[in-house]
């Protein structure tokens, strides 16, 4: 059963990689080569590795040079159609804390990574890895609401569900946090607060 406190949440069972990586301009001839340990894990360590990360809500993790090597086409797919990070509030109406896009040059950058071989790169310029907290990653919460159980078909598209759900009690709360937690990492759960 899934551990979550959700207002809407989007399941889904594996991002698509659609369209080959030749339809992009290329990165200029004499930039230096894009390297993982200098350029690319920057990115990831900031961007993905929250979700995407042992014991994450992603199906896989991004933090080593064999992560992401294993998964590069498909990181250049997803983040030139910035479906990942995965960050639904459209540029140009309000600023958010914590925004997850990524800038046009990160996805140059992931694309040029790409396109160049996949170069790991030297291992003094790879940044410390990021550490998180077993459990809860803001503390034990006040509060824990579960969401009804879905079953998703494993057949179908990608699914988008709005899930309801009561929060117990009648007086007026605040509210430091939202944690999500989801039960079965085979399916990934975005959420968006609204």
């Amino acid at each position: 059963m899934n551990r979550l406190m959700c207002l809407g949440a989007l399941l889904m069972a594996g991002a698509p990689v659609a369209g080959g990586l030749a339809a992009r301009p290329r990165l200029a001839p004499n930039a230096p080569a894009v390297t993982f340990a200098r350029d690319i894990a920057p990115i990831l360590y900031s961007q993905c590795a929250p979700c995407h990360r042992p014991d994450g809500a992603a199906p896989f993790s991004l933090i080593t040079y064999a992560d992401a090597r294993r998964h590069a086409a498909q990181i250049a797919a997803v983040t030139r159609r910035r479906f990942m990070p995965p960050w639904k509030p459209e540029p140009g109406f309000g600023d958010f804390a914590g925004e997850r896009r990524l800038a046009d040059t990160q996805i140059r950058a992931i694309e040029g990574w790409v396109e160049g071989g996949l170069v790991e790169g030297l291992a003094s310029d790879l940044p410390s890895p990021p550490r998180w907290t077993p459990g809860w990653q803001l503390g034990e919460p006040d509060l824990v609401v579960t969401l009804p159980e879905y079953t998703l078909r494993p057949d179908g598209r990608d699914v988008f569900r709005n899930f309801v759900v009561a929060v117990p009690g009648s007086a007026t709360r605040f509210v430091r946090g939202f944690e999500f937690r989801p039960g079965h990492r085979a399916v990934s759960c975005r959420i968006c607060l609204w």
